[in-house]
C-alpha cells in the first residue's frame, strides 16, 4: 500500500517537474521525457484530477497531441478553440498534422480532432484528405473512432465540387464493406442525406443490384431503410420496387422482414400489392412463422381495400383458421383478420372460430387468447354458448352409449365364457377319441396278426374271418372321419 503511495507521490511531482522556468525571459519551457509520460499515464486520472493540476493556455496547445488524449484535458482543449476558433488553424494544426492518423483512432483524441476540423481552412482540410487520410481511408472508416472524422471532414467538403469528388473516388470501391459495417454504415447514410441525385446515384445503384443480400445483413437492413427515408421519389420507387420483387424470400429472415415491413408502411399501393400476392402464395406457411406473420399484420393494416379483402377471403377456410388458432404466432394473424374482415367473411369466421374455442383452454396461451377473442368479438358469445349446449346433448348421449356398451360386453363376455366350456368339452372328447383310437390300432394289429397266424394254421377259418376283417376297416374309416369332423 505504501509502495503504491510513494508511485503516485513520485508520479505526481515528475509531472510537476517538466515546468522549469528560463531566468532569462521567465517563460515556462515544458518538456516530456517519454519515460516520465508513460509514467503518468499508469496512474489514476481521478488522483491527478483531484490535485488541481492546472495548466496554462501555452502548456496546453504546446502539448495537445499528447493531452487530448486523456478526458479531461481534451474537453479543456475543445472549450479553448470553441472560444477562440483561430487557434485551431493558427496554432494547433500545425502541430497536430503529422499526427492526425494516430489520434483519430484514439477514444479522446478523435473528438479533439473533430473539433478542430470544424475550423480549419478548406484548403487545410484538402490537405488532410488528400495527403493524411487518403491512405487510411478504408481504415479510419471501419473504426468506430476514426469513423466519426471522416463524417466531419464530410460535411465540411459538401460544396466544394473537387474534394467531393475526390472523397467519392475514396468510397467507391467499399461500397459493400462499408454498408455491412457497423461504424462505417453510417458514412454511406450521411452520404446520401447530405449529397442529392445524381451525385449519390452509385449508391442507389449498388442498393438495387444487391437488395437481397444487404436486406438480409443486420446493419446493411437499416442502412438500406435509412437510404430510403433521404432518396428522392425516383430513387425512392427503384429501390421499393427492387425490394419487392425480391419480398418472398425475405418474408421469413430475421432482418429482411423488417425492409419489407418498412416499404409496406410507406403505403404505396402498388408495390403493397405486388408483396401481398407473394404472401398469398403461401399463406398457411407465412403466418405461422415468427418474422413473415408480422409482414401479413403490417399488410392488412397499410394495403387497400381491395387487397386487404384478397387475404382475408383466403383466409376463409376451415382448417387453416383451425391450425392458426392453436399457432402460437398464426392466432395473432388471425385476429387482426378477423377485425378487419367485412361480412359475409366475419360471420363465416365466427361459425369456423366458435366451435372449437373451447378447446383452445388445454393450451399454455389458450386461456388468455379465450378471453381475448370473447372480448374482442362478443358476437362469439353466441357461437360458444350453442356450442357448449350441443356438447351437453352430446355428452348425455355418449354416456347413454357407453352404458349400453358396457351391456353389450357383458353379454359379449358370458357368450365367450360358453364358448371356452364348449372348447373344453370338445377337447376332453377328442382325448378320448385319442385314447380309443389307439386302442383300435392295437386292435387292430392284434386282430390282423391273428389272422395271418391262422391262415398259416387253418385256411378255412382265415377265409370266414375276412368278412369281420372288412367291417373292422369300414369300423376304422369312420371313426377317423368323425375324429376330423369334430375339430373342424
Amino acid at each position: 500500500m505504501n509502495n503504491n503511495n510513494n508511485y503516485n507521490i513520485e508520479s505526481l511531482s515528475n509531472r510537476l517537474n517538466l515546468f522549469n522556468i528560463n531566468n532569462n525571459n521567465n517563460i515556462p519551457q515544458i518538456f516530456y521525457p517519454q519515460n516520465q509520460f508513460n509514467n503518468l499515464t499508469e496512474t489514476s486520472n481521478n488522483n491527478l484530477h483531484n490535485n488541481n493540476l492546472n495548466y496554462s493556455d501555452n502548456d496546453l496547445y504546446e502539448n495537445c497531441v499528447i493531452l487530448c488524449k486523456e478526458q479531461s484535458e481534451c474537453r479543456t482543449l475543445q472549450k479553448k478553440i470553441s472560444e477562440n476558433p483561430k487557434i485551431a488553424s493558427e496554432i494547433i494544426y500545425p502541430k497536430i498534422k503529422d499526427k492526425i492518423i494516430e489520434l483519430s483512432f484514439d477514444q479522446f483524441g478523435n473528438y479533439f480532432i473533430q473539433k478542430v476540423i470544424e475550423h480549419l481552412t478548406i484548403e487545410e482540410i484538402g490537405e488532410i484528405l488528400h495527403k493524411k487520410i487518403s491512405n487510411q481511408f478504408r481504415n479510419l472508416s471501419l473504426n468506430q473512432h476514426g469513423t466519426r472524422v471522416i463524417q466531419k471532414i464530410f460535411e465540411r467538403i459538401i460544396n466544394n465540387e473537387d474534394l467531393l469528388n475526390y472523397y467519392t473516388l475514396l468510397l467507391n470501391p467499399n461500397l459493400n464493406d462499408f454498408i455491412m459495417d457497423p461504424n462505417a454504415s453510417h458514412i454511406i447514410i450521411k452520404y446520401v442525406s447530405l449529397i442529392q441525385s445524381p451525385k449519390n446515384d452509385f449508391i442507389i445503384q449498388f442498393l438495387c443490384e444487391n437488395i437481397f443480400e444487404l436486406s438480409t445483413k443486420k446493419h446493411s437492413c437499416c442502412a438500406i431503410q435509412k437510404c430510403i427515408e433521404f432518396s428522392n421519389n425516383n430513387q425512392k420507387k427503384l429501390l421499393l420496387k427492387a425490394i419487392a420483387n425480391k419480398s418472398f424470400g425475405l418474408f421469413t429472415d430475421q432482418f429482411g422482414n423488417y425492409v419489407v415491413q418498412y416499404i409496406i408502411n410507406i403505403c404505396d399501393y402498388e408495390i403493397n400489392k405486388i408483396i401481398a400476392l407473394n404472401l398469398l402464395y403461401d399463406i398457411p406457411k407465412f403466418s405461422s412463422q415468427k418474422f413473415s406473420s408480422n409482414v401479413i399484420e403490417k399488410c392488412l393494416d397499410c394495403c387497400d381495400e381491395e387487397t386487404k379483402d384478397l387475404i382475408v377471403e383466403k383466409f376463409c377456410d376451415q382448417k387453416l383458421v383451425q391450425n392458426l388458432l392453436f399457432d402460437m404466432y398464426g392466432n395473432y394473424v388471425l385476429q387482426k383478420t378477423m377485425i378487419l374482415a367485412k361480412e359475409p367473411f366475419k360471420s363465416k369466421f365466427f361459425l369456423m372460430v366458435g366451435p372449437i374455442m373451447e378447446n383452445l383452454k388445454v393450451l399454455s396461451f389458450g386461456q388468455k387468447l379465450y378471453n381475448k377473442l370473447l372480448s374482442t368479438f362478443p358476437e362469439l358469445n353466441s357461437y360458444v354458448k350453442a356450442n357448449n349446449k350441443n356438447n351437453l346433448g352430446k355428452k348425455k348421449n355418449k354416456q347413454i352409449n357407453n352404458i349400453n356398451n358396457m351391456n353389450n360386453m357383458r353379454i359379449m363376455n358370458n357368450n365367450m365364457n360358453n364358448n371356452f366350456m364348449n372348447i373344453n368339452g370338445m377337447i376332453f372328447n377328442n382325448n378320448n377319441q385319442f385314447y380309443n383310437s389307439n386302442q383300435f390300432q392295437i386292435n387292430y394289429s392284434i386282430m390282423n396278426n391273428n389272422m395271418m397266424n391262422g391262415f398259416n394254421n387253418n385256411p378255412i377259418n382265415y377265409i370266414r374271418n375276412i368278412d369281420n376283417l372288412q367291417y373292422f376297416n369300414n369300423c376304422k374309416n369312420n371313426f377317423i372321419n368323425n375324429m376330423n369332423n369334430n375339430f373342424i
